[in-house]
């Protein structure tokens, strides 16, 4: 049996413009895109921290899956799916060959977004310029938040 630690661990939070936080919490952005990404289990959490000028962790998603491809093939097969114009997308990955598209489901928007206020004074929290796996303790308060916004 897993512990606690290990459970944590798996679970991440991810840094994302609000337009696209608020287009994930709302259900119609169903595939987060990355540069950069690590291999992650389905069923995972992906917690969602909206950057400036939200500054908070807004709510969470399971991650479906991870897939690393050509960005040709990450925009024919995800490109409506992520919410992106064609021009922001070439953007994204310009002079990239290759990027993830992590497939998100089961969204949970939290009742009360965890302000970074609290999250620095709590826990000395900096957001991740991409992702990172929240510490146990940090951990354990995302997922009482997400159980609190399923009751």
């Amino acid at each position: 049996m897993p512990s606690a630690e290990s459970h944590f661990a798996r679970n991440m939070l991810v840094s994302i413009h609000p337009k696209y936080a608020d287009r994930i919490v709302d259900g119609s952005k169903t595939v987060e895109l990355r540069k950069r990404f690590v291999e992650a289990a389905p069923s995972a959490l992906l917690f969602i921290y909206s950057t400036k000028p939200v500054g908070a962790v807004v709510g969470c998603a399971t991650i479906r899956s991870v897939r690393r491809l050509s960005t040709r093939d990450i925009w024919r097969q995800f490109g409506q799916a992520a919410c992106i114009t064609k021009t922001a997308f070439d953007e994204y990955f310009s002079e990239r060959q290759h990027g993830y598209a992590i497939q998100l489901a089961d969204v949970t928007r939290f009742c009360t977004p965890i302000l970074i206020d609290i999250l620095r004074a709590r826990f000395g929290f900096s957001p991740p310029q991409s992702f990172m796996y929240p510490r146990r303790e940090l951990g354990a308060l995302l997922e009482h938040e997400r159980l609190k916004a399923l009751n």
